[in-house]
């Protein structure tokens, strides 16, 4: 029998959704410029604000990764998943999260050293950077949970058919189809419309808040999926 999401996993689950409170809150002070009429202020002014929303952002993708981890190794691993030592597993899963938080903000810090005037309008896309590592660990929750999948399949090739697998199987169509399609489309919008079109600074700016939109759909869903479909 599958191992089911008590345990370890509603640990990891906690975890990222605290880390999404702290990405999601990034969204007040984009507000308040838009409603204020400001719109836009210093790249260096934005970041005391939004700094704690980077470090979310950043530890919540890596406590998603985790997650992946966890349930990778717990339908492969099962007898052994079930011997692990907690309290050490959750810490490494903890300090990892957490560092890279603390080092995607302090590439942040020194960008807005290098950079303080920079114009923002305080929304997160206009405040990341190296974003192309976030990616990276997009592609290895990717890695992890088709690594997943495919392991899943071969028990229903194998074995009988049962209702957790059903269960199972369905929740990860979900991850893939919102949550990993969320976070892909998001990334790749932008680059396959400059393909065809060439877009100004205020377009470029229309096409990143979309793909917030579509980020952000993708970052919510994966909890409640896990927790619909628990075993």
């Amino acid at each position: 029998m599958l191992p089911n999401l008590r345990g370890p996993t509603n640990y990891l689950l906690a975890l990222t959704a605290f880390f999404e409170i702290l990405h999601q809150s990034v969204h007040f002070l984009f507000l308040f410029l838009a409603v204020s009429g400001i719109n836009f202020i210093n790249y260096s002014t934005a970041l005391i604000f939004q700094l704690h929303s980077i470090f979310g952002l950043t530890a919540a993708q890596t406590a998603m990764c985790s997650t992946a981890f966890d349930r990778l190794l717990a339908v492969s691993f099962s007898m052994k998943y079930d011997q692990i030592k907690i309290r050490p597993y959750l810490f490494v899963h903890t300090f990892v999260a957490f560092s890279s938080g603390i080092w995607m903000s302090i590439n942040a810090i020194l960008f807005a050293n290098k950079y303080p005037s920079i114009k923002v309008t305080g929304n997160m896309s206009d405040l990341l950077i190296l974003d192309m590592h976030i990616l990276h660990l997009f592609m290895m929750l990717i890695k992890c949970y088709n690594l997943f999948t495919c392991l899943d399949s071969s028990n229903n090739i194998n074995g009988a058919q049962s209702d957790i697998q059903s269960r199972l199987l369905k929740s990860l169509i979900l991850i893939f189809s919102i949550v990993i399609g969320g976070f892909v489309c998001g990334t790749i919008l932008r680059p396959i419309i400059n393909i065809f079109i060439i877009l100004n600074n205020i377009q470029t700016w229309y096409v990143k808040v979309f793909e917030g939109i579509l980020t952000n759909i993708g970052a919510s869903a994966e909890t409640p999926t896990l927790y619909i479909f628990r075993l």
